[in-house]
């Protein structure tokens, strides 16, 4: 009965020691898992406020694209004014240039018939033996 007795004790101590052990890993197990709960808690904070930032890259992207096409649109009507004055402007140069190309033949007639004036009247001045022009001048 003494060996029986020996026996169950050491049955009960191997027992307890492995009630121990279960119980160590158990709180191990635990705290791992409250470990594992507060990094997923973390996570969860870090990912809504990636989230959040990039909600607010997209507004920001979405504002930067609207004044972007909004800058394009005006550029475009910018170009198509600009377009039309220098049309416009290539145009009066245009009629510029015929303008002065006829006044300069203008000029030029002007000069000749000037010039056929004074022979003439060189013709006639010459013609009148030198009068010295005393008579009244006749002009044809």
């Amino acid at each position: 009965a003494r060996s029986d007795a020996e026996g169950a004790r050491a049955e009960v101590d191997r027992l307890r020691a492995e009630a121990d052990g279960l119980r160590a890993e158990l709180e191990g197990a635990r705290l791992e898992i409250d470990g594992a709960r507060n990094q997923a808690g973390s996570l969860r904070a870090e990912a809504d406020g990636l989230r959040a930032e990039a909600d607010g890259l997209r507004a920001t992207a979405e504002a930067f694209r609207a004044e972007t096409e909004g800058r394009a649109t005006e550029t475009s009507l910018r170009i198509q004014d600009l377009e039309a004055r220098a049309a416009e402007h290539e145009d009066r140069a245009q009629r510029a240039q015929h303008r002065l190309r006829n006044d300069e033949k203008v000029r030029e007639k002007t000069r000749r018939a000037l010039s056929m004036v004074l022979q003439i009247l060189e013709d006639r001045s010459s013609g009148d033996g030198g009068a010295g022009g005393s008579g009244p001048a006749s002009t044809p």
